[in-house]
Order: C-alpha cells, then sequence, then structure tokens
C-alpha cells in the first residue's frame, strides 16, 4: 500500500519541484534523494 502510494504521490511531488526555481535539474536531485532513502529504509527490513 506504502508502494503504491509513492506510485501516486511521488510524481506529482517532484513534478512541483520541477517547475519551480531550478528546473528539472532540480527534480531530478530530488528524485535521486528519494529513491536512495528509499533504498536505504528497504534495506533495512527484517527479512520474512
Amino acid at each position: 500500500m506504502v508502494f503504491a502510494l509513492g506510485q501516486i504521490v511521488g510524481p506529482s511531488v517532484i513534478g512541483w519541484i520541477a517547475d519551480g526555481p531550478g528546473g528539472l535539474q532540480r527534480g531530478l536531485i530530488y528524485s535521486a534523494l528519494a529513491l536512495f532513502i528509499g533504498a536505504i529504509l528497504a534495506s533495512r527490513q527484517n527479512a520474512l
């Protein structure tokens, strides 16, 4: 459910950031940071 929410909210937020000052480059940087944080959180999950 969290993944699905991220798929909906993420592009909208990054698009909003890219439309502001800094343009697409800033949006891509924030997108990369969000993916990096997600990867860190996913690596810390307990095994099933």
